[in-house]
């Protein structure tokens, strides 16, 4: 009886920090690639300038995305390939992966990507860094 409710107990916290850590990950800004079924998606959490990029289908296309400033000049690329492939640029990572804040805009784009060709691109509008 006592391994029951010792064993209830773990799974009730565990769900719970599940719930917790996946509310803190939740992503201020995305963009899917605008193919029917969207094969690529790329996202930002702006506490930490988290941006992860993500290939989403087994559709023999890798994914790139870009982070791009206010006055359109790309500030760095993300480059992922294989069903569920991610690349993930953080702060932490410092140079240009540490975005300036204060105000400072940025859009994502992200698009399907294959021997050199770039297919299926949408980009968010801008948004400001202020994290």
């Amino acid at each position: 009886m006592k391994l029951g409710r010792i064993l209830g107990v773990s799974a009730g916290a565990a769900a719970l920090a599940l719930t917790f850590s996946t509310q803190a990950m939740a992503a201020d800004y995305s963009v899917q690639t605008d193919d029917g079924s969207p094969g690529g998606k790329i996202s930002i959490t702006l506490r930490g300038d988290v941006v992860t990029l993500s290939d989403q289908e087994a559709d023999g296309w890798g994914v790139k995305g870009w982070i791009i400033n206010s006055k359109g000049k790309t500030v760095y690329t993300l480059q992922a390939g294989g069903n569920g492939a991610k690349a993930i640029g953080r702060a932490s990572q410092g140079g240009a992966r540490n975005l300036a804040e204060k105000g400072a805009k940025y859009k994502l784009r992200v698009c399907l990507h294959k021997e050199n060709r770039d297919a299926y691109c949408d980009d968010t509008s801008y948004f400001k860094n202020d994290h």
